[in-house]
């Protein structure tokens, strides 16, 4: 079984085992956060059709849903609506 940091600022995966090479290299993030392997395997492969990994609240890994442009702009509209009332 292989560990696995997952650093939520880089939205990354970093193997432990290669932690030294990182490290010599500056770029070992100081953020990770240690994962069981079935989590790696699960956000590490191809994202479903229309979703991407991302971090949530207390950096836990999910799935997200791009919007669509048009919705998007819909969004924003609203929101800029609700700002200036």
């Amino acid at each position: 079984m292989n560990k696995y940091i997952f650093s939520a600022k880089n939205n990354a995966f970093y193997p432990v085992a290669l932690r030294s090479d990182y490290e010599r290299a500056g770029s070992w993030p100081e953020d990770g956060i240690e994962v069981e392997d079935k989590v790696f395997k699960q956000f590490s492969g191809l994202s479903p059709e229309g979703m991407h990994r991302s971090a949530g609240e207390m950096d836990c890994l999910f799935g997200r849903t791009f919007l669509r442009p048009q919705k998007k702009r819909k969004l924003k509209l609203q929101r800029t609506k609700r700002n200036s009332l």
